[in-house]
């Protein structure tokens, strides 16, 4: 692949010119949550349609981690408080899980391990997707992609911010839109950066805006 081109030299410390982008493997149909974990020298994914975690080691290749996964979409390491997003893109056809009429609206959901409670934080999300918290835990990301049966869906990143003791939120506002394309999926970086899937590629976005 040719070189990265850097369009904002703020960005430049984050783009290694000896890393060029590889093709680890073939052959899937649709790819979803990668999530790296250094301690044990690979990366899950999922295989969405075909319902099964991967598994990607340098020594060992590609292999079939969980199978079924219930069509899981995303995933992260734990960090003891658990956040999710429940839009209805799998209920919506039969390519990605089953078709089913919603029990419930689209929501943002914290579940606490400790007593086993799931709270509904934020319910006014068309399809709430991908999330991140900030380094500091103070802040989460949270992708609107949107109702696709839309013809102009809403698309962009909302920032929240987290009560004290981390089990309620505020705000909520338009931090950023992606374009071309619109977020999915997002992490942050140790410098708080938000890495976000794009139309043409993956943008990296500064915390304290443009």
């Amino acid at each position: 692949m040719d070189a990265f081109e850097i369009k904002d030299r703020r960005f430049a410390t984050y783009i290694l010119a000896n890393a060029p982008v590889e093709e680890l493997a073939t052959g899937f149909r649709w790819l979803e949550g990668p999530v790296w974990f250094g301690d044990a020298n690979c990366l899950l994914f999922q295989d969405l349609p075909r319902n099964r975690t991967m598994r990607w080691s340098e020594e060992t290749g590609v292999s079939v981690y969980r199978y079924p996964t219930d069509y899981a979409n995303g995933q992260t390491r734990d960090r003891h408080s658990i956040w999710f997003t429940d839009p209805v893109y799998g209920i919506s056809t039969d390519y990605e899980g089953g078709r089913q009429v919603s029990e419930q609206p689209p929501g943002l959901y914290r579940y606490a391990p400790d007593s086993g409670e799931i709270t509904l934080v934020a319910g006014d999300f068309d399809g709430p997707n991908g999330l991140a918290f900030s380094p500091d835990e103070r802040r989460l990301y949270v992708s609107e992609t949107g109702d696709q049966s839309k013809e102009n869906p809403r698309q962009y990143i909302r920032m929240f911010e987290l009560s004290g003791d981390g089990t309620r939120l505020s705000g909520g506002d338009i931090f950023h839109k992606i374009e071309p394309g619109y977020c999915d999926g997002l992490r942050v970086d140790e410098d708080g950066n938000l890495w976000s899937s794009a139309g043409d590629g993956v943008h990296c976005i500064d915390p304290r805006g443009p």
